[in-house]
């Protein structure tokens, strides 16, 4: 399969689409010295994904190894790759099926295998079936035995995952050039069919009950009452979409939504078309997203369920309980938007700039990590 003298490194996720755990890959893979080190992505569908033509565009390969709820498939194929073909590390970003991936990994000899916690488990238990929050829980104790580094998005991500175990924290980062208001793109509300004057209000994620479209949709209806000028800018994909636009045209609500799908330009739309930005997540590991929000300088309001180090520019973000109906939020995110819509541009891309999030940082610690001996 290679055919370069390049370092490999194999990602172990799900689908390479444009989530936030696959976008800072990309970002990463971007910028990499990819004739010194090169990605490949084990992942569990055969559907083609967001970025997979880039991904090969760039030297890499995708592999199917199974379906996600088929761990002794996905040991099969992982054992048979890595038996194969020589990689310097792998790299798990799920619970779901590093266990696996990790004991294939060990079988072969591959000495560098990472854990990497992008989420809350412990919050992401308390919404799933019990047999699912069981298989979580076992995949979870058994990923500890055979993986030997562990890194984690933030203290709760790795706290929940880890007990205990040594990790370390590492900012995600961001392409913070993107968010650069000197690289002014030829992108504008009126390419979404939105007057000048409307009022934006932005949500980037999957469309799965993480994200919490159904209680963004309620805000959303005292919002349009607070302001008849206001729309929603909905980005992303995902199982619950058809059931959310089934909501928004429930509430008669459909002229003031709009759904994007995935978009390469997010930086691009954050910064030149969305006024506010709005996330009521049930739960979070760190919520990059966020940070690419501040990054712009969008007034925001999120959930109180967001680690502490999502939050870097403390003036333009407001967290909230989810236990506060959606007026709270409505007359929370108006407030907000009022006492910041006029905060600099230029300003919030240099906080961010300066950062633990600015992806130079990450890059130079990934690339200790995957080339430290044994």
């Amino acid at each position: 399969m290679f055919k370069d003298n390049s370092i490999r490194i194999l990602h172990v996720v799900y689908a390479m689409n444009t989530g936030g755990v696959e976008s800072w890959l990309m970002a990463i893979y971007r910028q990499l010295d990819r004739e010194k080190i090169q990605f490949d992505f084990l992942v569990n569908t055969q559907e083609k994904a967001f970025f997979d033509d880039e991904i090969r565009q760039l030297g890499g390969n995708i592999i199917y190894a199974g379906a996600l709820n088929n761990p002794l498939a996905i040991y099969q194929t992982a054992k048979s790759l890595l038996s194969v073909e020589k990689y310097q590390a792998v790299h798990c970003h799920n619970v779901e099926n590093s266990t696996p991936v990790l004991k294939a990994a060990v079988v072969n000899n591959i000495g560098i295998r990472i854990y990497h916690s992008h989420n809350d488990l412990n919050m992401k238990l308390t919404h799933l079936s019990f047999f699912k929050s069981m298989y979580l829980k076992v995949n979870r104790l058994w990923a500890l035995k055979y993986a030997n580094r562990f890194l984690a998005v933030s203290k709760s991500a790795g706290d929940s995952l880890f007990k205990g175990e040594g990790y370390r924290l590492l900012s995600l980062g961001i392409d913070v050039e993107k968010f650069n208001p000197a690289n002014k793109n030829n992108i504008s509300k009126s390419d979404f069919s939105l007057a000048e004057d409307d009022f934006v209000v932005g949500h980037v994620g999957r469309f799965d009950i993480q994200k919490n479209h159904v209680f963004l949709v309620s805000i959303a209806k005292v919002l349009i009452q607070l302001n008849p000028k206001i729309k929603f800018l909905l980005v992303g994909k995902g199982k619950l979409e058809e059931e959310i636009k089934s909501k928004i045209k429930e509430y008669g609500l459909d002229n003031y939504f709009l759904f994007t799908g995935l978009r390469s330009d997010v930086p691009q739309i954050m910064s030149q078309v969305m006024d506010a930005f709005l996330f009521p997540s049930l739960f979070e590991g760190l919520g990059l997203v966020l940070v690419e929000a501040q990054a712009a300088g969008l007034p925001i309001v999120c959930s109180d369920v967001i680690p502490d180090e999502a939050v870097v520019n403390t003036d333009l973000v407001q967290r909230i309980s989810l236990s506060q109906p959606a007026k709270e939020w409505a007359e929370t995110l108006m407030t907000h938007y009022e006492q910041n819509k006029h905060y600099e541009k230029e300003k919030a891309y240099r906080i961010i700039e300066g950062s633990s999030f600015n992806l130079n940082n990450t890059i130079k610690i990934l690339e200790e990590t995957w080339q430290e001996k044994k």
